[in-house]
């Protein structure tokens, strides 16, 4: 029974590392300034599309380095997870587990409401809902921004991988 339990484990702890690079490589947030011209905010950083205005947002795009060192920490976050469910080391594994899980969990947060949502409010953008941006080129252009689900299946990930830390110290208690 054990060794089905720990196979049942192994399975939803990969299943939870895949859903991480998912969610990741997903837009988190998209601004739509008519049906072709769009921002996508990711967990890795900024891309958009608007050719008109890149000369506005060019300070905005993320450099190549902190892309890079995003990516590095969901390879490392994974590599955490992976290794958790190879190790013998049980509290180990429990810890990795639970601070993978709440560390995503404050990326996300931290990315959508500290990092986006402050600097969508010096443009006059809405996190959500439509509004009209003021200033330099953007200004008098309807926006239609929201919250993509990539943002909320990347908190759904950390709590799962959390969940995860806690069934496994229940099962390592017994």
């Amino acid at each position: 029974m054990r060794n089905k339990t720990a196979c049942i484990f192994s399975a939803m702890t990969l299943l939870a590392s895949g859903m991480m690079v998912f969610s990741f490589s997903l837009p988190w947030w998209i601004g739509k300034f008519s049906e072709n011209t769009a921002i996508n905010l990711y967990g890795w950083g900024l891309r958009h599309n608007l050719i008109q205005f890149a000369g506005r947002l060019e300070n905005d795009l993320t450099p190549l380095y902190q892309t890079v060192l995003a990516w590095a920490y969901i390879g490392l976050s994974v590599a955490l997870i992976l290794f958790s469910i190879f190790t013998k080391r049980k509290k180990i594994a429990i810890l990795i587990q639970g601070i993978v899980g709440a560390g995503y969990i404050v990326y996300a947060l931290s990315g959508m409401y500290l990092v986006i949502e402050h600097r969508l409010s010096d443009f006059g953008i809405a996190l959500q809902g439509e509004s009209i941006p003021y200033g330099g080129e953007l200004a008098n252009l309807m926006v239609q921004s929201s919250i993509q689900p990539a943002f909320y299946l990347a908190l759904a990930t950390g709590v799962f991988i959390v969940i995860l830390a806690i069934i496994r110290f229940v099962f390592y208690k017994r």
